[in-house]
């Protein structure tokens, strides 16, 4: 009887459709919860197992899309990076794309740095947070970025060649 009353529980679940806000309200909250779990707190690779939790999909104006949502804790700032991508198509429309990021991370200080992976274009849109919380620029040499604007918002954009991988 307990296993079908769960059943049943997980099913209305499914079946009850998120609203974007709500997914991506859902994914700021298990990011709090997993920041123990993440590198730098956990040694490289450790949060590998953990992409189910830190992962969304939905249907926005027709375009199937996937967002991985991470948050970070390097003791002196916090990086907050959320990636948009196709699930299909190999872009999206740009348009899409900022709308999300600025819902997910705000709109001040936002870095952008566009990578390809199995043929289609991942928009990796990070944001770093002071020791209070409060956004602040990301600390790139000047060299490496370009300050940007789209529809009234300023960003910056970093070339992936310039990227630093850990």
């Amino acid at each position: 009887m307990g296993i079908a009353l769960k059943s049943d529980i997980y099913n209305k679940m499914k079946q009850k459709k998120q609203t974007v806000d709500e997914t991506i309200k859902n994914l700021k909250n298990m990011g709090e919860h997993l920041v123990p779990m993440n590198f730098p707190r956990a040694p490289q690779g450790a949060e590998d197992s953990l992409y189910m939790l830190k992962h969304a999909e939905f249907d926005i104006d027709g375009y199937k899309i996937q967002v991985h949502y991470n948050k970070a804790d390097y003791k002196n700032y916090t990086l907050l990076t959320f990636q948009v991508m196709g699930k299909i198509i190999p872009f999206l429309p740009f348009n899409i794309v900022f709308k999300l990021a600025r819902k997910c991370l705000g709109e001040d200080h936002l870095s952008l740095l566009e990578i390809y992976r199995h043929k289609r274009k991942i928009y990796c849109w990070t944001l770093v947070l002071d020791a209070a919380g409060d956004p602040r620029e990301y600390p790139y040499e000047e060299e490496e970025v370009e300050h940007l604007e789209y529809d009234g918002y300023e960003y910056t954009y970093m070339n992936a060649n310039q990227a630093r991988y850990y």
